[in-house]
């Protein structure tokens, strides 16, 4: 892609960031309003299973940008020419990942067993990439304490703007400085600001020491018990990231209730839809789409495209209806204090 039109989809991320908070002054709100739902508000929980043709050491050399080879199938699996892995570390092991990874699948005896439990949280833009990796590091020791697992963690970079810059780090070939890459990856004109991180846990339960796998982490598995456990998970990651948040000074918190738990507390508008995660292939041939016709026209797409409508029309009513429902108590407040003779509040002391 030309440099021109680099620069043009750098320049309409920025004015779409730019145009949220016009909005919100626009009809008298503050200026973070819109992100009442952060974008880094999401934690997803996935399952690698055999049944689904799933590897544990092919998953975990794809997150670790690297090449591993699984003894069980006999094969090498290679991601080492992949760039955008920020940090890399292993928490309750002491080997390599992947001797973690095919001693995990040497523990499991049936075909279709679960050997990796993947969790997928987004980081916060506002935490320097040092106070990230001190996040997902606690978290994961956090992991380790409650269930005896084994975890790997793997910060991965967001995604460039532009498809040719973006086409060179993901081949590892953004040939930058680390100190020029990591101001690159936070500059809102160059990328998506999209960072998150892959914790890739164990099934069972791990002795760091002998190296030797346990039993099941039957309670998250637990039809009864497992749900309570992922929402106790979710919770702990925002307490977390809300805590380092507010370390730094930042006003900016995420929150991982669903848009029901919102509502009910009044925190959001009743009746939002949930957005599906379209994952990575789909996510291409999106931007190959929008970059080859103009628009997103994929089934994904034209789907993504009306979910977000109709939450933009639900928002857009409700923060009016707050603004309004502001204005009235202000005036109301003032129609008091006038009757009982007392100075109004509105700085004129």
């Amino acid at each position: 892609m030309p440099a021109g039109q680099c620069a043009q989809l750098r320049k309409l991320g920025v004015c779409l960031r730019a145009c949220r908070g016009l909005f919100c002054a626009e009809i008298g709100l503050g200026p973070d309003v819109l992100y009442m739902i952060h974008p880094a508000s999401r934690l997803e929980v996935i399952l690698h299973s055999r049944a689904d043709g799933r590897s544990a050491v092919k998953s975990a050399a794809y997150t670790a940008r690297t090449t591993f080879r699984d003894a069980r199938v006999g094969r090498r699996f290679s991601s080492g020419r992949k760039g955008g892995l920020l940090s890399h570390e292993l928490i309750n092991w002491t080997g390599n990942a992947e001797e973690l990874w095919n001693a995990a699948e040497r523990s499991e005896r049936r075909k279709n067993a679960r050997v990796i439990r993947e969790l997928r949280p987004s980081l916060p833009r506002e935490l320097p990439l040092p106070e990230q990796v001190r996040l997902v590091r606690g978290f994961c020791l956090w992991l380790r304490d409650e269930y005896g697992v084994a975890v790997q963690a793997d910060i991965h970079a967001p995604r460039f703007l532009c498809p040719e810059e973006e086409k060179r780090h993901s081949a590892g070939k953004l040939e930058l400085t680390r100190e020029d890459y990591e101001q690159r990856l936070f500059d809102p004109s160059k990328t998506n600001l999209n960072f998150h991180a892959h914790i890739l846990m164990t099934t069972r339960k791990v002795d760091r020491i002998a190296g030797d796998f346990g039993e099941k982490t039957r309670v998250l598995d637990d039809r009864t018990s497992g749900p309570g456990e992922i929402k106790r998970i979710r919770g702990e990651w925002e307490k977390r990231t809300n805590a380092a948040l507010r370390k730094i000074g930042s006003p900016a918190r995420v929150d991982l209730r669903s848009y029901a738990e919102m509502a009910k507390t009044g925190n959001a508008p009743q009746g939002l839809a949930r957005q599906d995660h379209v994952g990575p292939r789909r996510s291409a041939r999106s931007r190959r789409r929008l970059q080859e016709s103009g628009s997103d026209d994929t089934v994904a797409g034209v789907r993504r495209h009306a979910v977000q409508e109709h939450n933009s029309t639900l928002w857009h009513s409700w923060l009016q209806l707050r603004a309004l429902e502001r204005q009235r108590d202000d005036l109301e407040a003032e129609r008091i204090a006038r009757e009982r003779g007392c100075p109004q509040e509105n700085g004129q002391r």
